[in-house]
C-alpha cells in the first residue's frame, strides 16, 4: 500500500464502551447522540432448523470517503472523484451525520441490534483501531481484506 494512504492502527480508546450493547447504548445516551435512523431491511428466510444462521451485510461508508474536505485523510483506496461528504451533499446537516467520532457508535449499535452470526462490512478504514477490537469484545472474530 502506498505510504500516502491512511489506515489507523492504534486502538481507538472508545472501544472501552463497546463491551456490550447495553454499555454502548448507555454511552450513546450520555453523549446525547441522535437515535439510529429507521431502515427497511431485506430478509431472506430459509427454514434450516438448528442449522440456520443470520448474516448482516453493512456498508459503513469509510471515513476517508465521507469526511469534510478539510479533514479528508488519504483513504486506503482513492475515490474516483473529489466530493464533500462522499457525494452526500444532499444531507441537510452533514457534519454531525458523518462525524466518525459519533457515527462509529451508531454503526456498531445497528449491527448489534440484529444479533447476527456473520457480519460482512464494506468500506472499512477503521478495522484495526475500532471494528476488530470492538467486535472481538463482543465475541466476534474477523479479518480485513
Amino acid at each position: 500500500m502506498p505510504e500516502d494512504r491512511w489506515i489507523p492502527e492504534q486502538e481507538d480508546p472508545d472501544v472501552q464502551y463497546c463491551e456490550s450493547l447495553e454499555r454502548l447504548e448507555s454511552h450513546v445516551k450520555a453523549q446525547n447522540l441522535p437515535d439510529i435512523c429507521s431502515r427497511k431491511w431485506s430478509s431472506r428466510r430459509v427454514d434450516g432448523g438448528d442449522d440456520s444462521i443470520t448474516v448482516l451485510q453493512f456498508n459503513v461508508l469509510a471515513e476517508g470517503l465521507s469526511a469534510p474536505p478539510n479533514e479528508v485523510k488519504a483513504p486506503p483506496h482513492p475515490a474516483a472523484k473529489d466530493s464533500m461528504y462522499g457525494g452526500f451533499e444532499g444531507v441537510l446537516d452533514a457534519a454531525p451525520v458523518f462525524d466518525w467520532r459519533h457515527r462509529k457508535f451508531q454503526i456498531l449499535r445497528e449491527i448489534l441490534q440484529h444479533h447476527p452470526d456473520v457480519v460482512a462490512l464494506e468500506e472499512v478504514d477503521h478495522w484495526k483501531d475500532f471494528f476488530e477490537p470492538a467486535m472481538k469484545q463482543l465475541g466476534y472474530d474477523g479479518q480485513w481484506e
